[in-house]
């Protein structure tokens, strides 16, 4: 924005080019000054170009940022909110054994309780040779469910103990059948 020119209407020649000669002074220096100014806005956005990209407020904030420093806002700009860092993403082992406490914290049991009890009146009707069909109460089930969550929990550790033990990390039928065979035959 430049400057109005104050311009004398009358006077002397001597007064009036000096005056001018002034003017053009005041003029030159003016220029230079906002030029200056416009010079050091934009290297200081060249040097916050050299910022991190994930620190930089979003360009709306810069500019209302901008003017309101140059003198045109009475209400300050609210600082803008910085972005917190993304974690890196978590390994399959770490990201299993999370999963492996969490379900052992859990105290609900983990096999859905409706194909459950599905399961144990189908079992309950293979084995019932009378006429009359068999009933089973809810305590009853729930005690069930819990047991054989515990004893299938429990097959599986050993199971994979094995796995590992043969240096491998895929849980196989093979050592399925081998904890069956230890634990049917080996009773100590």
């Amino acid at each position: 924005m430049r400057p109005l020119r104050v311009t004398e209407s009358q006077g002397d020649n001597s007064t009036d080019s000096s005056s001018s000669g002034s003017m053009q002074m005041l003029d030159h220096y003016l220029d230079l000054e906002s030029a200056t100014s416009r010079l050091s806005l934009q290297s200081a956005d060249d040097q916050s170009g050299a910022e991190d990209q994930e620190n930089r407020p979003p360009p709306a904030a810069r500019q209302t940022r901008q003017s309101s420093s140059l003198g045109g806002q009475a209400g300050a700009a609210a600082p803008a909110p910085r972005r917190r860092k993304q974690r890196g993403p978590l390994s399959r082992d770490n990201r299993m054994n999370r999963e492996i406490r969490r379900l052992r914290a859990c105290t609900t049991p983990l096999i859905p309780r409706l194909p459950f009890s599905r399961l144990v009146r189908e079992l309950m009707m293979k084995i019932n040779t009378s006429a009359v069909p068999l009933r089973i109460t809810e305590g009853a089930l729930g005690a069930l469910q819990e047991s054989s969550e515990l004893f299938l929990t429990q097959r599986f550790e050993d199971a994979y103990l094995l796995t590992h033990h043969r240096g491998r990390v895929t849980l196989e039928v093979r050592d399925m059948a081998l904890i069956a065979y230890i634990v049917h035959n080996c009773r100590y």
